[in-house]
């Protein structure tokens, strides 16, 4: 198993646990209080007893040795315990023979804030929040968000610091998913709520299904404008927190947090650095490392009040425990008050260079402490912690002394090897994240860098529509742009091709692919599954070798492409849409996706809302049903099998996607995805992505014809 399946396996378990366990830790009291104040907490049958119990504290540290203290329980049964440090405490006594345990989260009570450093990082609703007025807060983000309570320690902590008791929060959810889970349900379930402050916290879904990097941000920052352009919203961006199953898996995530930390300083948005929140000092070794974040995680998600030194590190490596979660809201809240992160002690800066052995990258680290530091490095490329590029790199450096190396990519030895690079992957052929492990003074600390393109010619990512076989695409050489004419083949509908310029001694290098509209036909259809009515329509290719790709690039386990050759067409009516599939081979096991994004057409590539319908094939009927962002319509479907040939046709809705109508503009975006099984293993077919499907920016067009006839554009996207 390659170490992006054992990633994308063991994400994909931890979704399953947590929509299929939902079991409660039975003794765990949800009890959370300031450190040095009172508690009240209940002991079921001690009423007006006195009695010892015995008292520990999880930290990050681990539990403290347990001391006995007295306890008096008043005629409720209530005991009011008053914790002296922050952590979490667990009291213990007998009752009627048996120990009883009972639990509370401490916190340090914050001071008062610096209304200066809450307008700075609050500029919209800052005032609000400290005169009292009433303040909304939206929490979104994956299960960390959704199983933890970061958000809940906040509020308690401002609630304190400000003196506003008139904060609600809300939290808006989406475990097992990514960020496109928040754009695609934007108008349900975030814009009603009109926040004043928003939390945004992805990545961990993002980076685990090997979704683009270049998305990721692209639609995060989409949030963040959509809200402030909605109602001036004050947008918090946290950064994934670290997966600690393995030493393959424990800074998976660092590239992204560094990413998000890029996007908050160009759209002056702060950004809250959980993962080194959670990560902390690190141990001599990153096995030790993630052994010190045992108190941390809990054995489930569903057990946040444990952790994984009860199980000896067995159990939930991706979701917080409520200790966890602590660490991460005084990161938040430090954020918000403006108090300033703990800088690197080594400040790293990459640059690339072509050599004649390939592709290097030039590495400098700077010393920013006051001491003498010395050490040794660790470097990845961040999407492969199998085997580092580069291994204890020894450093001895003086208060801002810096040292240098050169770091060679084994696996690029010329410009055209980026395009064997998979086409959504995170890391941008010429300037990929490297992560970084620093071992010095018995820790280990971790940091991503991006390094700087090798040399000034590239190609920028583009969304291009021609009605002409020839048309023009850019260039970029340092601030200047270049334009290139492009010749696409002739009565080809889908293709993928390289691009490869050399220029002064420079090499630029990108993958174009482009896809013809496909035509949606003004008629109707009987849905029997026989095609007589589309006899007229050309029918667009969802199976040629091109169209097989997956995250991880082209990928084709087919033995011929009649094993599974699907082609589609579309009609439109009144009320909806017809579609109609043709498909050679034995799919009886197979699926489809179909993706509508019914917005204006220039608001197609962009990023915001989609629908989809889902459909296969079981016991030897075709259906087809509503994803989750559309209301409850009926899909009707059928299906016919002649030898090797399956033809379906369905009848979707207009109410599918929320409309009642054809779109005005006559185009409407459109992504086919179909899952191909079979011995070798699953091929998956996309029609206009090359990527992760599960966003509207690269989705194709579908466009609505009165004729057959009519001539189609092609979509060219460009990705480098």
């Amino acid at each position: 198993m390659s170490n992006f399946q054992r990633i994308a396996f063991s994400t994909t378990l931890a979704w399953v646990i947590c929509l299929l366990i939902t079991t409660q830790f039975t003794h765990a009291q949800d009890v959370i209080g300031f450190v040095d104040r009172p508690i009240a907490l209940k002991f079921a049958g001690l009423d007006n007893q006195s009695f010892k119990g015995s008292v520990s504290v999880l930290t990050r540290a681990g539990w403290s040795a347990s001391q006995q203290q007295s306890l008096q329980a008043d005629h409720h049964g209530d005991v009011f315990f008053t914790p002296c440090t922050e952590g979490l405490h667990a009291i213990t006594t007998a009752i009627d023979g048996k120990a009883v345990t009972v639990k509370m989260l401490a916190v340090t009570a914050p001071s008062k804030v610096s209304d200066d450093a809450i307008l700075k990082a609050l500029p919209h609703h800052g005032n609000e929040l400290l005169a009292g007025k009433p303040i909304t807060i939206v929490a979104m983000g994956d299960s960390v968000t959704a199983t933890g309570i970061y958000h809940k320690l906040l509020v308690m902590m401002l609630r304190e610091a400000t003196g506003n008791d008139q904060i609600t929060l809300h939290v808006k959810a989406h475990p097992g998913k990514s960020v496109d889970a928040t754009v695609r349900t934007f108008d349900t379930d975030i814009r009603p709520l009109m926040p004043d402050i928003g939390l945004l916290m992805y990545g961990l879904n993002d980076q685990g299904v090997g979704g683009a990097m270049d998305v990721y941000l692209k639609q995060t920052q989409w949030i963040c404008e959509q809200l402030q352009s909605a109602f001036k919203t004050d947008m918090i961006l946290l950064q994934p927190t670290p997966h600690i199953e393995n030493e393959q898996t424990a800074f998976r995530t660092v590239a992204y947090a560094q990413a998000l930390r890029h996007l908050g300083e160009n759209l002056s948005l702060p950004v809250v650095p959980t993962f080194d929140a959670i990560w902390g000092d690190g141990g001599s070794t990153l096995s030790q490392s993630m052994q010190r974040l045992w108190p941390l995680y809990p054995p489930h998600y569903r057990k946040t009040w444990q952790s994984l030194l009860d199980t000896q590190g067995k159990g939930d490596t991706i979701h917080p425990n409520i200790l966890g979660h602590l660490k991460m809201a005084k990161a938040l809240f430090k954020t918000l008050t403006g108090q300033p992160d703990q800088l690197k002690a080594l400040q790293i800066k990459a640059k690339n260079a072509w050599t004649d052995t390939g592709m290097v990258t030039q590495l400098q680290v700077t010393n920013t402490t006051n001491s003498h530091r010395s050490g040794d490095l660790d470097v990845f490329s961040a999407g492969d912690f199998d085997q580092p590029l580069a291994s204890r790199l020894a450093y001895d450096l003086r208060p801002q002394a810096s040292e240098k190396w050169t770091i060679h990519w084994p696996a690029i030895k010329y410009p055209t090897d980026l395009l064997q690079l998979p086409a959504s992957s995170f890391i941008t052929h010429e300037q990929p994240f490297l992560a970084i492990t620093d071992h010095a003074n018995n820790q280990l600390s971790v940091q991503a860098v991006q390094t700087q393109r090798a040399g000034s010619l590239h190609y920028p990512p583009q969304r291009i529509v021609t009605d002409s076989n020839t048309f023009h695409i850019q260039m970029r050489d340092g601030h200047s742009r270049v334009i290139q004419s492009m010749d696409l083949p002739e009565n080809q509908q889908v293709g993928v091709m390289p691009l490869v310029t050399s220029h002064q001694n420079q090499t630029a290098t990108a993958r174009l692919s482009f896809t013809q509209f496909a035509q949606a036909i003004i008629g109707k259809a009987n849905i029997d599954g026989q095609l007589d009515e589309w006899q007229e329509h050309t029918f667009s290719p969802l199976g040629q070798p091109s169209q097989a790709c997956w995250v991880r690039g082209p990928t084709d386990f087919r033995d011929s492409i009649e094993a599974c050759n699907p082609s589609f067409a579309f009609k439109s009516d009144d009320d909806g849409l017809y579609m109609a599939i043709k498909v050679t081979g034995l799919v009886d096991s197979d699926q489809l996706t179909v993706f509508f994004d019914p917005r204006p057409a220039e608001e197609l590539g962009q990023p915001g809302g989609y629908y989809w319908i889902n459909a296969g094939f079981k016991n030897g009927r075709f259906t087809a049903t509503r994803g989750e962002t559309s209301p409850r319509v009926r899909i009707a479907s059928a299906m016919k099998r002649d030898g090797d040939l399956t033809t379906i046709e369905m009848f979707i809705p207009y109410a599918t996607f929320k409309q009642t109508r054809w779109p005005t503009s006559q185009d409407m975006g459109l992504s086919l995805w179909w899952r191909h099984k079979d011995e070798q293993g699953s091929t998956h077919l996309q029609w206009s992505d090359r990527g992760h499907p599960w966003n509207a920016m690269h989705y194709g067009v579908l466009r609505r014809v009165s004729s057959p006839n009519e001539n189609l554009p092609y979509l060219v996207q460009i990705w480098p």
